[in-house]
């Protein structure tokens, strides 16, 4: 269970990043909001 979690908990990290990355070459104007922090 160690194994799979740790690989979960991976593959969500990098889910999340790639969601991050992609977001961020779709809309780079949310980049320069002053509504989020940077």
């Amino acid at each position: 269970l160690t194994a799979d979690r740790s690989t979960t908990e991976l593959l969500r990290n990098n889910g999340r990043l790639d969601l991050l990355e992609f977001n961020s070459r779709s809309q780079p104007m949310t980049n320069m909001s002053p509504k989020l922090p940077s």
